[in-house]
């Protein structure tokens, strides 16, 4: 008699409780992906939020960075010392309103009065030790003057002139083979062209060693008045407002030098032993990556930058140079997304996965009791 293989059929209470499974990992994986990316939503959506909030301070700090300036040089122009003046009445005149103004602006590293005729005048505070090292001030002294002039066969005298915080004259010394001359200089050039406030492109100061700018405004028509506005403050600025430790945000100029990081000690490197800005794309692999793809104006985008995702938030701000700063700021996009990816992995999916632990024991049960 030939042999006939058993077929085994499972009962009944077993195909329901695969079935009754499986209905619930799908539902369980339905919520779980739908939960997943409406959180991310709320979240990339309040990040353009912090981003655009970031964006205004920084703006903010920038507008009040430059324009006390601005109106500071508008005060000084109403009543500048003129070429008919000889030095010391030119410095009697100018030094007392030079040197309270650098008192009220801690922010000003000199003020400085250039001629047509090739004559200059500037008040520099020494507030620090090394600035005074560096010009082998004498002691107590609070304030350096330079003082430029020049006779009508173009022969420069030069001398620089200490006071202390009274104004006391301290020391006088003059400098032999002056070469500078501010007709030479773009500040005063550009003033005079263009009439108007101009701001140069940020830079290395000589005096100080500072990440810093020059404004300068016509006085007149024979004279251009100047600041030197420090912005180290902006690198504070910045460092106040990573989203998260390993997110990245800068200032930088339309040639690509950074103009402020929130670890301000890179800003400055020496090229052939004289310092200059950094290069924004030398600061990080990822900074390096996102200007290589151009991005221009105002951007909102998830991109892959050195091996990583990242959520960028780019704006240009008009303050500042010439043709204003951009200033990116991008946090890595597991950063913005460890809330979400929590949230979808733990509330949503534990219940369901609750409920599939326990219906094939539910079903079997019911099965069993459906059987007897």
């Amino acid at each position: 008699m030939p042999y006939k293989p058993v077929e085994r059929r499972f009962p009944l209470h077993v195909h329901i409780s695969l079935l009754f499974t499986l209905l619930l990992l799908l539902t369980g994986v339905v919520l779980g992906v739908f939960n997943y990316r409406q959180t991310s939503q709320i979240i990339l959506s309040s990040s353009d939020t912090l981003f655009e909030r970031i964006s205004q301070d920084v703006a903010i700090d920038l507008e009040h960075t430059y324009q006390p300036i601005y109106h500071l040089l508008n005060l000084l122009t109403l009543d500048p010392g003129t070429q008919l003046d000889d030095g010391y009445r030119r410095q009697e005149k100018l030094l007392r309103s030079f040197a309270q103004a650098l008192r009220d602006n801690p922010k000003l590293a000199s003020l400085y009065l250039g001629f047509d005729d090739g004559d200059f005048f500037m008040v520099r505070p020494l507030r620090t030790p090394e600035l005074k090292q560096r010009f082998d001030a004498p002691t107590g002294a609070a304030y350096q003057v330079w003082s430029i002039e020049r006779d009508n066969l173009a022969r420069a005298r030069s001398e620089s002139l200490y006071f202390d915080e009274e104004l006391k004259l301290i020391s006088r010394r003059q400098e032999l083979n002056e070469r500078y001359d501010p007709r030479n200089r773009p500040w005063y050039s550009r003033a005079l062209e263009q009439g108007r406030h101009i701001t140069t492109q940020p830079y290395v100061f000589f005096s100080t060693g500072a990440v810093g700018t020059t404004l300068a405004l016509p006085a007149g028509s024979d004279a251009v008045i100047a600041a030197d506005l420090t912005l180290n403050d902006l690198s504070a600025t910045l460092a106040q407002h990573r989203v998260t430790p390993s997110t990245q945000v800068l200032l930088f100029a339309p040639d690509g030098s950074a103009v402020a990081y929130p670890d301000s000690s890179r800003l400055i490197v020496r090229v052939d032993d004289k310092p200059q800005l950094a290069r924004a794309r030398d600061l990080d692999p990822a900074i390096a990556a996102l200007l290589d793809l151009g991005l221009s104006g105002d951007q909102r985008s998830t991109l892959e930058l050195a091996k990583r995702r990242w959520v960028v938030s780019q704006n240009h701000l008009q303050s500042g140079g010439r043709t204003g700063f951009t200033w990116p700021c991008w946090p890595p996009r597991t950063n913005c997304w460890r809330t979400p990816t929590a949230s979808a992995g733990k509330v949503p999916c534990s219940p369901c996965a609750s409920c599939c632990c326990a219906s094939p024991s539910a079903g079997c049960c019911r099965g069993s009791w459906s059987s007897r």
